[in-house]
C-alpha cells in the first residue's frame, strides 16, 4: 500500500477532470454565445449544433487529453515514488467519474470508450514521463547506483 499515495492520486485526477471540464465549459459558452449571436439561432439549436461540431468536439477531446498527461504526470510529482502506478490511478479515478456522469452526455457509447482509453494513456504517459525524469536525474546525480522502485 506504500506505493499508491492518495495525494497524488487526487491531485492528478483533479487536474484531469476538473481543469478541462472548467476550459470545456468556458469555450462552450464562449462559442455557443458567438453561434447564436451569429445566426439568431435558439439556445437549444446552438447548443446542438456545438455537440455536433466535429472541430469543437475533437478540440475539447484534445484539451481533456492534455490534462490527463498533465495530471498524470502530477501524480507521478507529488507521488515522489511509483510514478507510473499514480499517474495510471488517477487516470482510473477520472474513468470512474466520468462512467458515473455517462448518462448526461449525448455521445455514443463508442465514443466514451475511446475517450476513457485516451484518458487512461495519457495519464499512464505523464507519469512515464515523470518516472523517466526522477531516473535520469538520479543516474546524472550518481550513475554507479540506480534509484529502487
Amino acid at each position: 500500500m506504500r506505493r499508491i499515495s492518495l495525494l497524488a492520486i487526487l491531485v492528478g485526477a483533479a487536474v484531469s477532470y476538473v481543469a478541462p471540464a472548467i476550459l470545456a465549459m468556458l469555450i462552450g459558452m464562449a462559442v455557443g454565445i458567438f453561434m447564436t449571436y451569429g445566426s439568431h439561432a435558439a439556445p437549444a439549436l446552438a447548443m446542438q449544433q456545438i455537440i455536433w461540431n466535429p472541430y469543437y468536439y475533437y478540440g475539447i477531446l484534445a484539451i481533456q487529453l492534455l490534462f490527463g498527461f498533465l495530471g498524470g504526470y502530477l501524480a507521478g510529482v507529488t507521488a515522489r515514488h511509483d510514478e507510473v502506478l499514480n499517474g495510471l490511478l488517477s487516470s482510473l479515478t477520472v474513468v470512474l467519474i466520468t462512467a458515473s456522469f455517462h448518462a448526461l452526455d449525448p455521445h455514443p457509447v463508442a465514443i466514451h470508450i475511446l475517450k476513457n482509453a485516451g484518458f487512461v494513456v495519457a495519464s499512464t504517459l505523464g507519469g512515464y514521463l515523470r518516472a523517466l525524469e526522477v531516473h535520469r536525474k538520479a543516474l546524472r546525480a550518481n550513475p554507479a547506483r540506480l534509484p529502487h522502485n
